[in-house]
C-alpha cells in the first residue's frame, strides 16, 4: 500500500486490475476483487501520472524525477525510460494508434513533447507554451494541451504548427479531456465550469456549471455515455450523455479530486486519495463502498510552533497533532495549514474542503468551526496586534478571523488564483499566489498594494525579517530573492536550488533558509553573503518556521527536522515512516 499522497490511477482494460501512482514515488499494482497489491517500480520523486495504451499492452508512468517508464503488462518489467524533460511530467497519454507518447511538463520545461514508443526517441517537440502545461487530448492527428496561462492550444500533431488558441480564458485550466466518437473537447476551468467544445471546428456548444471552484478531472466513461468532473469544491457529479447531472457521489473525507478512472462495464468509479488506498463508488446504487480501512499518512504539509517551542502539525490524514500527539479529529480531510497563536493556546486548522477548525490547546476542543466555501485553505498567519488569525485560500480570498470575538471580521480578494504563501505585519500583509504574483498590501488601506517584480512561475511562500526589512520569496523557479519591504525593489537573490523551492523562512538573526521539495536546505548568511546547500529530509520540505537561532522543517516523510544555521541538523519528530524499505517486483 501507499505511504502517501495517490495522485494517478487507471484500470485495465479487463476492469481486474488498478494501477497507482503516489507521492511515496510507488506505483502499485491491485487486484480488484481479493484488494491485495503489490509494488511495480519506483522512481526518484512523485509519480503524478498514469496512462494505460488502448491495446492494453504497456502502462507508462511519469513522474517529478522528469522521466517516464514504460512497463510491459504481461511481464510486468520496465522495458524503457524515457528522458527529455527537464521539470516535473505532469500529463501523459499514448495516440490512438499507441504508436507515440504526448507528454506535458511544467514551466521549467513548458514543452509538449512527442516520442516513439519502440525506440523510445523525440520525434516532436511543441514549444509554444509559457506556463506549465498541465493537460493535453488529441484526435485526428490533432493535440489540444492547456496551460496555466489559460491557453487551450491546438496543434497539428505531424508538423508541431499551432493551428489555433481557444482561449486564453481569464483563470489556469488544469484538466481537458474529449470524446473521440463524438469529437467534443472538454475543457475544465479553475472558476468552476466546464467548456465543451466541437474538436473539429473548435466552436463552443455550451457551458456545463455547478462546480463553485477549481475543476481538475474531466473523465469520460468508455461508452461515452457518462462524464465525470470532480473540482476542489470537493464535489463529484456524473452527467450523462446530453450533459445532465444524473449524480453527485457521496464525499469521502479521503477523496484527491485529482484523478478517477470508470470501470470497462461503468458500473464503479475509482478514485485518488490522500493516502493508503484508492476510493470506489458503486454507481447504480451511487453508493461509496467504504472498507473501513484508514486511508490516509500523516505525511506533513505545514507546521506552526508557538514561543513555547510547542509544535502543531497539519497532515494528510486530517487529525490535530501538538508535539506529534494526536489531540483531535473532526472530518479526517486533509489539512493543509495551521496556524497557532504566541502563547499556544488556541491553533487553527485549514482543510481541502475549505473548512477551518478552532482548538483550545490546552482542553482540547474545537471552538469553532467555519466554512469558508472558498477551496483549500492553504495559509494560516497569526496576528498578535489583532488577536486574529489570517487565512489565505485556494479562491485568492483572506479573511481575518479575530480571536476575541471568534468571527470574521474582514475579507479582501489578494490574487484570482490560490493564496500559496503570506506574511502578516503590523503595517502590510504579503501574499504570493499560483500565478507568480507577490502583492504587499498597506492594512491601512488594503486597496493600496505594490506587485514585486520576479518570479512568473508559483509563488510557494513569503518570509520576513523586521530588524532588515526584507521580505523573501521562493518558487517553482528554484530562485531565494529578498526584496525591500518597503518599495518592493528586488536586493538581491540565489539560486543553490535544483529544485522548485517549496518553504522559505528567516531564523532571528536573519539568516535566511528555504527548503525543496527534494528535502535540500539552503543557509544564506547575508551579513556574510555565505550560502551552502544540504540533504536534510529523503522527500519534499513542505514548511519552515523559526524558533529562535534554528528552523524548525516539517516533511512530507512525516519528520519534523531542526536546523542551525551552521547546517547542524537532527530530527526533532516523527509522525510516521515515508521510507520502509520494500522489494520492487521484477524489474529490470
Amino acid at each position: 500500500m501507499h505511504t502517501g499522497p495517490i495522485r494517478a490511477i487507471v484500470i485495465d482494460q479487463t476492469g481486474k486490475y488498478a494501477y497507482t501512482g503516489g507521492y511515496d514515488k510507488r506505483v502499485y499494482k491491485w487486484d480488484l476483487k481479493t484488494g491485495s497489491s503489490y509494488l511495480l517500480t519506483q522512481h526518484d520523486h512523485l509519480v503524478g501520472g498514469l496512462s494505460i495504451s488502448n491495446n492494453g499492452r504497456y502502462l507508462l508512468t511519469g513522474s517529478s524525477d522528469y522521466t517516464m517508464k514504460l512497463i510491459d503488462t504481461k511481464s510486468e518489467l520496465v522495458i524503457r525510460t524515457f528522458l527529455g524533460h527537464t521539470d516535473d511530467i505532469e500529463y501523459a497519454i499514448f495516440t490512438e494508434n499507441d504508436q507515440y507518447i504526448i507528454s506535458t511538463s511544467l514551466q521549467h520545461d513548458g514543452r509538449v513533447l512527442v516520442w516513439n514508443v519502440e525506440t523510445g526517441s523525440i520525434i516532436r517537440k511543441f514549444n509554444e507554451h509559457k506556463s506549465s502545461v498541465k493537460s493535453v487530448w488529441t484526435i485526428n492527428n490533432k493535440v489540444f494541451s492547456c496551460d496555466n496561462n489559460g491557453n487551450v492550444l491546438v496543434w497539428d500533431f505531424n508538423t508541431g504548427e499551432m493551428i489555433d488558441n481557444i482561449g486564453p480564458y481569464d483563470c489556469d485550466i488544469d484538466t481537458i479531456n474529449g470524446d473521440l466518437n463524438r469529437s467534443i473537447l472538454l475543457i475544465g476551468l479553475d472558476n468552476g465550469d466546464i467548456d465543451i467544445y466541437d474538436a473539429n471546428e473548435h466552436t463552443k456548444i455550451k457551458t456545463l456549471r455547478g462546480h463553485k471552484i477549481g475543476v481538475k478531472t474531466i473523465e469520460v466513461s468508455p461508452s461515452g455515455n457518462y462524464l465525470l468532473t470532480a473540482a476542489y469544491d470537493h464535489q463529484i457529479f456524473i452527467w450523462d450523455r446530453d450533459f445532465n447531472k444524473v449524480a453527485s457521489l457521496p464525499q469521502y473525507q479521503y477523496q484527491w479530486e485529482v484523478g478517477f478512472a470508470f470501470s470497462p462495464d461503468e458500473k464503479n468509479v475509482y478514485g485518488c486519495t490522500f493516502g493508503y488506498k484508492f476510493c470506489e463508488w458503486e454507481l447504480e446504487n451511487n453508493q461509496l463502498i467504504d472498507n473501513k480501512i484508514k486511508c490516509a499518512t500523516p505525511s506533513i504539509n505545514d507546521i506552526a510552533v508557538s514561543e513555547n517551542g510547542d509544535i502543531a502539525t497539519a497532515s494528510d490524514d486530517g487529525v490535530f497533532r501538538l508535539n506529534g500527539r494526536e489531540i483531535l479529529s473532526v472530518n479526517k480531510v486533509l489539512n493543509n495549514a495551521v496556524g497557532i497563536t504566541n502563547d499556544g493556546s488556541i491553533i487553527a486548522w485549514g482543510d481541502h474542503k475549505g473548512c477551518l477548525h478552532l482548538v483550545n490547546a490546552e482542553q482540547e476542543t474545537i471552538i469553532k468551526s467555519f466554512d469558508f466555501s472558498s477551496g483549500p485553505l492553504n495559509s494560516i498567519v497569526y496576528d498578535r496586534e489583532n488577536h486574529s488569525f489570517f487565512i489565505g485560500s485556494y479562491s485568492g480570498d483572506v479573511f481575518e478571523l479575530n480571536l476575541w470575538e471568534f468571527k470574521i471580521v474582514d475579507k479582501f480578494r489578494a490574487h484570482n488564483g490560490a493564496i500559496k504563501g503570506m506574511v502578516v505585519e503590523r503595517d502590510f500583509i504579503a501574499t504570493g499566489s499560483s500565478g507568480g504574483g507577490v502583492h504587499i498590501f498597506n492594512r491601512k488601506n488594503i486597496s493600496e498594494h505594490i506587485s514585486l517584480v520576479g518570479s512568473s512561475f508559483v509563488i510557494n511562500d513569503l518570509s520576513y525579517n523586521e530588524k532588515t526589512n526584507l521580505l523573501a520569496t521562493v518558487s517553482r523557479d528554484r530562485i531565494v530573492r529578498i526584496y525591500d519591504a518597503t518599495n518592493g525593489i528586488l536586493k538581491d537573490l540565489h539560486s543553490l536550488h535544483n529544485y522548485s523551492v517549496k518553504t522559505v523562512c528567516f531564523n532571528s538573526s536573519g539568516v535566511l533558509f528555504a527548503g525543496d521539495y527534494w528535502g535540500y536546505a539552503s543557509i544564506w548568511d547575508l551579513d556574510s553573503d555565505s550560502k551552502k546547500i544540504l540533504k536534510v529530509a529523503s522527500n519534499g520540505i513542505s514548511f519552515m518556521e523559526k524558533f529562535g537561532d534554528e528552523i524548525l522543517a516539517g516533511s512530507y516523510d512525516g519528520g519534523i527536522y531542526s536546523i542551525n544555521q551552521s547546517g547542524e541538523n537532527s530530527e526533532s519528530l516523527r509522525l510516521f515512516d515515508q521510507t520502509e524499505k520494500i522489494n520492487i517486483f521484477n524489474e529490470k
